[in-house]
């Protein structure tokens, strides 16, 4: 079974058993998520994985988002853009959240980045 979730409706998590879910897809939940809680917000999400199972997580990366601000051609990124990404309740980079994935007991599938996002995919073993 594969569920899709977002800041608005990831309560609905706990509707699923554990070890019932395929695949996981949060898309960029985690950005609003405090930064203090995102260890403890995974680990509601790891029960209800199956063994093998999949999870997707999409997220604004800090870095590279501070780099293009800084750095970028302003093209692809405008201030007004900007402000509203900037009202997200926490950002992280990539590396960090697989660091957290990992401290969580899930295992690396891929990773990736699309512009100024991430994309992990990580399995519970």
């Amino acid at each position: 079974m594969k569920i899709f979730l977002n800041s608005q409706n990831i309560s609905n998590i706990e509707n699923y058993a554990d070890g019932s879910v395929e695949d996981l897809d949060i898309g960029n939940t985690m950005d609003f998520i405090p930064y203090k809680d995102r260890f403890k917000f995974i680990q509601t999400l790891v029960p209800k994985l199956k063994h093998t199972g999949i999870l997707q997580i999409k997220g604004l990366d800090i870095l590279l988002f501070s780099k293009e601000l800084l750095y970028g051609s302003g093209k692809s990124i405008s201030i007004a853009d900007a402000n509203n990404l900037l009202q997200l309740a926490s950002f992280s980079h990539m590396n960090e959240t697989v660091t957290i994935l990992g401290q969580a007991g899930l295992q690396l599938v891929k990773k990736k980045y699309s512009q100024i996002y991430y994309q992990i995919c990580v399995q519970r073993p």
